[in-house]
């Protein structure tokens, strides 16, 4: 189903929570180095292809966050559960990030 033309506008597109979870610890990761995710979206999974978005808008509400795309996750739907490589591009300010 595509999405409504506001949906990038509200609250719930974005795919995270309005606050940190207190019984997570943030990780830390380096621009340049390499890191795996792991996402889950139940047994059937995603169709098509996926991205992974880095913020530094922490303080934003989510809904005016500005995002930038750092890695494409092409047929996401066979990873689902599994941990996923990605190079963290090089170019990236330090900072806090989601």
């Amino acid at each position: 189903d595509p999405l409504p033309a506001h949906a990038n506008t509200e609250e719930a597109w974005v795919c995270r929570h309005a606050h940190p979870n207190p019984d997570v610890e943030r990780p830390v990761i380096a621009a340049g180095s390499a890191t795996g995710i792991v996402y889950g979206t139940g047994a059937i999974g995603h169709a098509g292809d996926c991205s992974v978005y880095i913020s530094y808008d922490t303080a934003r509400p989510r809904r005016t966050m500005r995002w930038v795309k750092i890695a494409n996750l092409p047929d996401c739907r066979s990873q689902v559960n599994e941990e996923v490589h990605i190079d963290v591009p090089s170019m990236l300010p330090a900072g806090e990030a989601v």
